[in-house]
């Protein structure tokens, strides 16, 4: 069976360049079945290489999927179509690696970096929505519920935000007029893109 350890050290010496030094990444060292190696960065989203075993022998190789988040602040990965690539252990590391970057590495890349502007934006679409809720805070409120929805309300107004990274309506009732205007005017400038609104009675 392939020692999963010493085959990724291996690949990331093998990769490694005088440009770019790639390590193998530690959150992954503790799982017989997979590794990550990075360009050892440590940020979020950064590119990486992710080996699993399929069998004794085999190792799968694709570019780790970047993970963004939903309004309601679930984590998710972008992982549709992407490339990948499986190779015998027990080849030599200098073949693998040629297989790597001649069949894989330039496609991963391309993949990842159109996969990771999703990601970066959903993760900004979220911090929006946090900043919008810090905002409502300021009013008076009467309840704060989170489980599956995001949910706060207070008197007159309701903003519930969904699992669904499109999805953050409100729902006003009876509310002074300045903090209608001035929840809008916020939720346009930071949000209206990800979501909808809806008037209540």
């Amino acid at each position: 069976m392939v020692d999963l350890q010493d085959f990724a050290e291996r690949i990331a010496a093998t990769l490694t360049t005088t440009t770019e030094r790639w390590i193998v990444d530690p959150d992954t060292v503790g799982s017989s079945w997979y590794r990550n190696i990075t360009t050892g960065t440590g940020e979020e989203n950064e590119f990486a290489l992710h080996l699993k075993l399929d069998g004794h022998l085999r190792v799968q190789i694709s570019p780790v999927p970047p993970i963004g988040r939903s309004l309601s602040g679930s984590r998710y990965v972008y992982d549709s179509g992407k490339p990948m690539i499986t190779v015998n252990g027990e080849r030599s590391i200098e073949s693998i690696v040629n297989d790597i970057r001649r069949r894989l590495l330039d496609t991963a890349r391309v993949w990842w970096e159109q996969n990771v502007s999703d990601a970066i934006m959903s993760l900004e679409a979220r911090s929006k929505v946090e900043m919008f809720q810090q905002t409502i805070l300021t009013f008076p409120r009467t309840e704060f519920v989170s489980g599956g929805f995001s949910v706060i309300t207070g008197p007159g107004y309701t903003i519930r935000t969904d699992g669904s990274p499109h999805d953050a309506p409100i729902t006003f009732s009876s509310m002074p007029h300045h903090q209608v205007i001035q929840l809008l005017d916020y939720y346009h400038q930071h949000i209206l893109k990800q979501g909808d609104f809806s008037y209540g009675r």
